[in-house]
């Protein structure tokens, strides 16, 4: 577990000790991006710790970030304005099919 001490004399600086295992490489801009809002940012950091190529359930996704589905559709248009987020729709076998798809290697310039 990371190790954070507070120093109340320095202007509430927080210095962040954490052991090498276990930790996720997130690009900084992620968090840094201001057109997201603070949820938005945390479950697209949350989805950047995954491993490359990792797949899973909007539910699972909903249940491990602590959000609702409606919570999870605002930051889903959140992320899809910014383009962080895509999704396309197919036709197969008299079927539409929804395709979603979250690209963390782009990272949407800035206005």
């Amino acid at each position: 577990m990371a190790k954070i001490n507070f120093d109340n004399k320095n202007n509430g600086v927080l210095e962040v000790n954490r052991p090498v295992d276990h930790w996720a490489k997130i690009d900084r801009r992620i968090a840094d991006d201001q057109r997201l809002s603070l949820a938005a940012r945390g479950v697209l950091a949350w989805i950047g710790s995954r491993p490359d190529g990792h797949r899973l359930f909007v539910g699972y996704l909903q249940d491990r970030c602590g959000i609702s589905e409606s919570k999870w559709q605002l930051i889903s248009k959140e992320l899809k304005k910014v383009g962080y987020y895509k999704s396309s729709r197919s036709h197969k076998e008299g079927r539409y099919i929804w395709s979603y798809k979250i690209d963390l290697v782009y990272i949407p310039d800035s206005d």
